[in-house]
């Protein structure tokens, strides 16, 4: 299981990128969202890009 993976890579000290979609990203925001020892430091959705291509 993937939740099972990701936990294994995030017992290191590195920094970690991850992609997700669909329901499969709110499920994985849930999952770091229950764990009080992570900080998500950047997140950006689809939309987020279409705005900052209009933007400039």
């Amino acid at each position: 299981m993937w939740k099972s993976e990701l936990d294994k890579r995030l017992k290191t000290d590195n920094d970690i990128t991850l992609m997700a979609l669909g329901d499969v990203k709110n499920e994985l925001l849930r999952h770091l969202n229950s764990r009080k020892d992570i900080e998500i430091v950047k997140m950006e959705t689809r939309y987020m890009k279409n705005e900052k291509k209009e933007w400039g």
